[in-house]
């Protein structure tokens, strides 16, 4: 997995995904550029790059005694397109 955030950027493990964050493993020498937001992609096997974030806000850096750093980050979510307004719902009601 690819992070960059700000000017940094590097190649973390992906420790965890789902739908609302994701969490990975860096070197604590890289944890330090890992800035309030991060984007995320990833490599899928021989296929295509694969966006997971593009601004995922950092919740949490923890580092670990073996010299890397668990950081957690959760996802923002996408708008429903196709949520109604109001002003469709007025010929329904």
């Amino acid at each position: 997995m690819e992070w960059r955030s700000g000017l940094g950027a590097g190649i973390g493990e992906i420790l965890d995904l789902s739908p609302g964050g994701a969490g990975f493993r860096v070197p604590v020498r890289e944890a330090f550029q890992v800035g309030p937001a991060v984007a995320l992609s990833s490599a899928a096997g021989d296929g295509p790059e694969c966006d997971l974030a593009d601004d995922a806000k950092v919740t949490h850096k923890t580092p670990d005694r073996d010299g890397t750093c668990r950081i957690g980050v959760e996802f923002t979510p996408l708008p429903l397109e196709d949520e109604p307004d109001d002003q469709s719902l007025a010929g329904i009601l």
